[in-house]
């Protein structure tokens, strides 16, 4: 099966995160990388993944 753009995008990151929790020294920096990217990195039984997307705005438009 070939990945799309959206799954290699999941894919990179997923792995991104896993690495960064194998980097990481302390055992909280672990334990809270995993929290944060927990989503990412339990996807065995997900069927669907929402993705949110924010496109940079013109430099002209009215800041919130």
């Amino acid at each position: 099966m070939k990945l799309d753009e959206t799954d290699k995008i999941i894919a990179h990151t997923r792995e991104w995160a896993i690495d960064k929790i194998e980097d990481a020294e302390l055992c909280g920096d672990k334990i809270a990388l995993y929290a944060e990217f927990e989503e990412w990195i339990e996807l065995d039984d997900v069927e669907n993944i929402e993705i949110i997307s924010i496109e940079n705005g013109t430099k002209d438009e009215d800041r919130i």
